[in-house]
């Protein structure tokens, strides 16, 4: 009891020691007396110059700390003349002294007024902290050298340092980068908190102003109660809102609970809600949970639901996981059916689709898996009004997008929606240049090339520009040398099969293919708005190589088939009838009038020709029409640059009858009447050659002249020999059956007059 006594009074005096030497250093030591060695340690260890203004203050008990006045720290010598590095108009810092002893420090609240930070980086790229890097650089080099603690080290660190609390007012921080003339300022920081040492809530608030020679400012707050767990290193956050406003955008957030456990590694955050405005537009973001494995690198949110512009997106098992330096994110996502229109309209833009229910329901659901490099969408489904496109769809490498895909499509009429015109004001100016063949050949090359995509499309049905397209699949396979698409089309009760194919060399080779089988080509042409003048049902055979170069070039051919067609505006009948009244007239005679109306048409049974594409002139010298009338044979040439054609027919009568309630055309039998057709592509202009009709018509005339002089003199000789002229049914004999005539009569003769000849002298005798 003796010894525990005198221990006591030992340690009581002790105490007193403590407090008599705590009191006598507060009132002898003067902190002023070390502003030089201060300054001196500090041009030391930065290389920078510190200004001390204004007293400095000493407090021991309970609390070791020193309040100053202004403390200014210079510009490295290379950025001397831009003013303070850092300046703060009055700084305060306690430490507690009991924890001391246990290696422990514990800061009260640490109060620094206006502090104004300014980070310069000059036209050479010296910054400002250069200096204070190589210093500090040297120093962890040293640190190198030494065994790397553990992590339950560093938590003992963390744990060791406690600040109680924090108030910053009207701070500034300063980006000011010279050699991109780029500058940005952070004014009116204001950080302050309660008691962040007392076991219970304290409050926690963060305000502040970004401004820049780029961008609008920005103003940001945040307000939450934070419960500070030193031991157990654990930080709970509850009611956490965040405001940010730049411009005419707004960004508000709240958060119910957030909660940080260091030993786990863990962060759980509840009921967290985004909401604001971007351009007028309100959008909102609730997520009921996301929790964090920060060991593994791993975030789950489990569900979450945005809004905005009447599109809800729901989103269900969202994983963000990281993959060495770069992070993956799979998940779900799912959207309501929404009105397309009604958010175009929203932006006002000046869009009416043709077809006025178009883009008013749309809705899409897929799985996707998205790195920084590239994104997957499996199970894809997009809903487009009546249409719906099913499949799989990626893009690797951001940087240079390479597409991978294989989609399927029920229908669609792309016609529904294209922008709605107004015949009135939908003028094209006769200035402009028509496009040559070789133009509109050459023009898929830029877009062919940079397609870096391999898969398949899968339609069917398909209304695009009018034309009707069935059961369509078109295969795209491409690499850094070729392009290669080939699409299988039925269409018109026919098919499509081709292949185009893109050479990427330095001057771009596309080789076209294409094979059109038994296509009514009347509604074909009619629907591609190329002509309303054509039908039958025909095949087309196309081979065409283009060339990319200074002066481009297109060579190939255009195989032509068709039967059982019309031409219209092309009246063959009726250039027959007035070829026939123009050889009637040339004879004397009174032109016939021709019965029955024109039908502005040419019907045929077969027709065939081949195309030879020579850059922009197109050459034929094969035509060939067939019809139970007459036979036509074709040849001339197209100038698509001109746009404009030179082109010779000959039709040649094979039937006579009339036909179609026109004229008889005995005449004109075995003729051949050129039609030359010359003019604009759109409007051609036909008549008949006259002079090689003339030419015809004399030949023909000598030849029936002749023929009939012929019947005369054959006509005059039997006379003659008493035989008759005409046969039985009142026609001239001709040539052959006047000459076996004549040779019958003078055979008879001749045999008449020997037995004429012997019975006289026979006669002699017999007496």
């Amino acid at each position: 009891m003796k010894i525990l006594k005198i221990g006591s009074y030992i340690i009581g005096l002790f105490i007193l020691a403590l407090i008599a030497a705590i009191i006598v250093l507060s009132q002898l030591v003067n902190p002023n007396d070390y502003r030089d060695e201060i300054t001196t340690i500090t041009k030391e260890q930065t290389g920078l110059n510190l200004t001390i203004e204004g007293d400095l203050s000493l407090s021991v008990f309970p609390w070791l700390g020193i309040k100053t006045g202004r403390v200014a720290l210079s510009q490295p010598q290379d950025i001397a003349k831009s003013g303070d590095f850092v300046n703060v108009g009055q700084a305060s810092i306690k430490v507690k002294l009991k924890p001391l002893f246990s290696r422990k420090i514990a800061v009260d609240t640490v109060l620094l007024d206006q502090p104004k930070i300014h980070l310069i980086i000059n036209k050479q790229g010296v910054s400002s902290i250069d200096s204070i890097m190589a210093k500090v650089g040297g120093n962890e080099e040293a640190e190198q050298q030494k065994p790397s603690s553990s992590s339950s080290n560093n938590a003992k660190a963390i744990a060791a340092l406690t600040v109680a609390g924090i108030n910053i007012t009207n701070g500034q921080l300063t980006y000011d980068d010279r050699q991109t003339n780029t500058r940005y300022d952070l004014n009116n920081l204001n950080i302050t908190s309660g008691d962040l040492l007392s076991n219970k809530a304290a409050p926690v608030n963060i305000s502040g102003k970004v401004t820049g020679n780029d961008i609008e400012p920005v103003n940001f707050s945040l307000d939450t109660d934070a419960l500070l767990n030193k031991d157990a290193l654990e930080i709970t956050l509850t009611e956490v809102i965040t405001s940010v406003t730049q411009g005419s955008i707004e960004l508000n957030t709240r958060i119910e609970a957030l909660n940080y456990q260091h030993q786990s590694a863990s962060n759980q955050m509840r009921n967290i809600n985004f909401s604001g405005t971007a351009e007028g537009i309100k959008f909102s973001l609730d997520i009921p949970e996301v929790k964090a494995d920060l060991n593994k690198t791993v975030i789950n949110i489990p569900s979450l639901n945005l809004e905005a512009l009447g599109i809800k997106i729901a989103g269900s098992n969202i994983v963000a996981k990281s993959s060495g330096d770069a992070m993956t994110v799979k998940g779900k996502l799912q959207t309501n059916t929404f009105n397309g229109k009604g958010i175009i309209d929203q932006f006002n833009i000046d869009y009416v689709p043709t077809n006025p229910a178009a883009l008013s329901k749309i809705s899409f659901s897929s799985a996707f898996n998205a790195s920084p490099n590239g994104l997957s969408l499996q199970g894809t489904a997009i809903n487009l009004d009546e249409s719906r496109l099913d499949g799989d769809l990626s893009i690797v490498n951001f940087a240079d997008p390479g597409f991978r895909f294989d989609l399927n499509l029920n229908q669609i009429v792309v016609d529904d929606y294209l922008p709605k015109t107004d015949p009135a004001t939908n003028t094209t100016s006769n200035d402009e240049a028509p496009i040559s063949a070789t133009e509109a050949l050459v023009a898929p090359i830029a877009g062919l090339q940079g397609i870096n995509a391999n898969g398949v499309f899968r339609a069917q049905n398909i209304t695009a520009n009018k034309l009707k397209l069935n059961n369509t699949q078109v295969t795209v396979a491409s690499n850094k040398n070729t392009v290669t698409i080939t699409p299988k089309v039925e269409l018109y009760k026919g098919k499509l099969d081709g292949k185009l194919t893109l050479q990427k060399t330095a001057t771009p080779t596309l080789t076209i293919v294409k094979k059109l089988s038994n296509v009514e080509l009347g509604p074909l042409l009619t629907d591609a708005e190329i002509t309303d003048q054509f039908s039958g049902t025909g095949n087309i055979d196309t081979n065409i190589k283009v060339v990319q170069s200074q002066q481009p070039t297109s060579k190939g051919t255009v195989r032509i088939v068709a039967k059982n067609g019309a031409i219209k505006g092309v009246d063959i009948k009726q250039i027959l009838d007035n070829a026939q009244n123009f050889i009637d007239k040339l004879r004397g005679k009174s032109a016939n009038n021709v019965s029955g109306e024109s039908t502005d048409e040419t019907r045929f049974a077969e027709m065939s020709a081949t195309l030879l594409l020579n850059n922009d002139i197109i050459n034929n010298n094969d035509l060939s029409i067939k019809a139970p009338l007459f036979r036509i044979k074709g040849e001339g040439s197209v100038n698509t640059k001109a746009q404009n054609l030179d082109y010779l027919t000959s039709v040649v009568v094979v039937n006579t009858n009339s036909g179609q309630g026109g004229q008889s055309r005995d005449s004109l039998k075995g003729f051949t009447i050129p039609v030359r057709f010359t003019g604009p592509l759109t409007a051609p202009d036909y008549k008949i050659d006259t002079k090689a009709l003339i030419k015809a018509n004399t030949a023909q005339a000598v030849a029936k002249e002749k023929e009939e002089l012929k019947a005369k003199a054959r006509a005059k000789a039997l006379d003659k020999l008493g035989i008759k002229s005409t046969n039985a049914n009142g026609q001239a004999k001709t040539t052959a059956q006047a000459k076996e005539e004549v040779k019958k009569e003078l055979k008879q003769k001749a045999e008449d007059q020997i037995k004429d000849k012997l019975k006289d002298k026979l006669k002699g005798w017999f007496k």
